[in-house]
């Protein structure tokens, strides 16, 4: 009960999640910019850890490896919060289907025309962006960012 009274008190300022692109690992939800550690709690052991000395904020910024992807944290106060998933083979893929190998045309039936360039097929909602990397038109990495001012 705590942890249910925590995060919908906190929610309130964080946009819906039909606001914003979410990865969903199992179970668990991932939105950029939520606090981080309930979300690792939830997603157990990460397979590797990495932290270094933040360059945009006070304190370490921190990466999980985990099956599939890896999730980057940034510090705010005493509290780190979501910075990135970087999804990195097929074995996971957006909660709208696309996974790693998707052609372009693939991403755009899935999200609708996108801001692009011949690398980058780039999605911005909320304050977060979903950037499709491409490498002939074939999606080569997938990325939710957090915009952090």
């Amino acid at each position: 009960t705590l942890l249910t009274g925590c995060g919908s008190k906190e929610k309130k300022d964080q946009p819906s999640q039909k606001d914003t692109y979410v990865f969903q690992s199992g179970d668990v939800t991932i939105a950029m910019s939520d606090k981080a550690e309930p979300i690792l709690k939830n997603l157990g052991e990460a397979d590797k850890t990495f932290e270094s000395k933040s360059c945009a904020f006070e304190g370490l910024d921190k990466e999980y490896s985990y099956p599939g992807f890896v999730l980057k944290t940034y510090p705010d106060g005493d509290k780190d919060f979501v910075a990135s998933v970087t999804l990195f083979d097929d074995t996971v893929e957006t909660k709208e289907g696309i996974a790693i190998g998707a052609s372009k045309e693939d991403v755009i039936a899935a999200y609708g025309k996108c801001s692009e360039s011949d690398t980058v097929c780039e999605y911005m909602k909320g304050n977060m962006k979903l950037l499709f990397i491409l490498t002939d038109d074939v999606v080569s990495s997938i990325q939710y960012v957090a915009i952090v001012d």
